[in-house]
């Protein structure tokens, strides 16, 4: 088994950081989380600081007292979906096309689903049908032209 070790930040709120330093982290249910439901870092401690700044309400947290928690991960190389890199992309598309193909003919939602809940759905769906413990994705900042 390889492992893949990596450094990382969470920007949070000073009270959050220490539950976080005496529990650990607690995932927030969200429906249109960007990755699907769970714990959000940075590689980058610029982007975890950038994070903590204005708007100062994200996702429910007040952020009054800005921290950075660093992590020390490990995980099974088997087990991370990494966005980045060629492979992890086509990976990426085979899930896809595996999700919508479950999607379209098991699902039949009583209600309109938009495009941040089905983008969340996707990656909990990954998450619980493929082991994957973490997906690594590029930085995009929201509403850019690019």
């Amino acid at each position: 088994m390889d492992i893949f070790k990596l450094t990382a930040y969470h920007g949070t709120d000073k009270s959050i950081a220490e539950n976080i330093v005496h529990t650990g982290f607690r995932c927030k249910p969200n429906k249109e989380h960007w990755l699907g439901e769970g714990i959000y870092l940075y590689i980058d401690k610029s982007l975890a600081e950038w994070w903590t700044t204005k708007p100062t309400k994200k996702y429910g947290t007040n952020i009054t007292k800005p921290v950075i928690v660093k992590c020390f991960i490990e995980v099974d190389q088997e087990r991370v979906l990494n966005l980045c890199t060629l492979e992890g992309y086509k990976k990426y598309i085979d899930l896809f096309n595996t999700f919508f193909r479950d999607w379209t003919y098991n699902c039949r939602p009583q209600h309109e689903v938009s495009f941040k809940q089905l983008r969340c759905a996707f990656f909990n769906y990954v998450f619980l049908r493929f082991d994957i413990d973490m997906i690594i994705a590029p930085f995009v900042l929201p509403d850019q032209p690019y």
